[in-house]
């Protein structure tokens, strides 16, 4: 089985009859000590977690032919994974003025629907969030944003989802219009700062761009 890692074929190799689990544990360590964490891998051109192997059970190199893996700097993909939640904040505040407009006008059930599509918005941004703690080894709800701690901010924003949900559940359309104009809105926008803070300490704390460091002879071997 060929391992390309970043599109380099010449980094590490695999002995035949060995087994893939046993093979990607060390991949792993070795990415680890280069400083690097996975960001998407390809087992034959299908996507595989390499987190979860269980359904490979004992299957050996020997069934496949490449296995392709993306590193990078844990770093740089929370830098990614924060600018993919600036994108993602700026159609939710839209997806939630247009809810609230939906709910003003009498349209009630639309406006409903509208709003549940951004619910899961909101879910996305806690578990990115998460990540992006554990990439960067950091305890993100201690962490000063522009309006407050992180933790303190999303538990806000948990207490609003929560009276969100409430006016739903009893229909109370003018309730529910107000949170989504008054509090959802200006919360996305909110968050969008927050991120645009967090990114910049991030990027404040990354080296410039320097060469990677030698891994010729490097091999994964038994």
């Amino acid at each position: 089985m060929e391992i390309l890692i970043n599109g380099n074929p010449e980094l590490v190799s695999a002995d035949p009859g060995t087994p893939v689990v046993r093979i990607v544990e060390q991949l792993r360590r070795w990415l680890r000590d280069q400083g690097l964490v996975v960001s998407q891998a390809e087992l034959d051109g299908g996507a595989v977690d390499l987190e979860r192997l269980d359904g490979l059970g004992g299957s050996l190199v020997d069934a496949y032919r490449r296995l392709t893996i993306t590193a990078a700097a844990p770093e740089r993909l929370a830098l990614e994974v924060i600018r993919g939640l600036v994108e993602m904040l700026a159609r939710l505040a839209d997806n939630m003025r247009q809810a609230a407009r939906m709910v003003q006008e009498g349209r009630v059930a639309q406006g409903l629907e509208r709003f549940r599509g951004g619910i899961e918005g909101w879910s996305v941004l806690q578990d990115s969030l998460a990540r992006v703690g554990r990439l960067l080894g950091l305890d993100l709800g201690g962490f000063q944003g522009p309006s407050g701690p992180l933790g303190a901010r999303m538990a806000h924003l948990g207490g609003i989802l929560a009276r969100t949900q409430e006016a739903i559940q009893h229909a109370d359309a003018v309730a529910m219009g107000d949170l989504l104009e008054y509090e959802l809105v200006p919360l996305a926008e909110e968050w969008s700062k927050t991120l645009g803070f967090l990114h910049d300490h991030v990027v404040s704390c990354i080296a410039p761009d320097e060469p990677p460091a030698p891994a010729h002879g490097v091999a994964v071997k038994q």
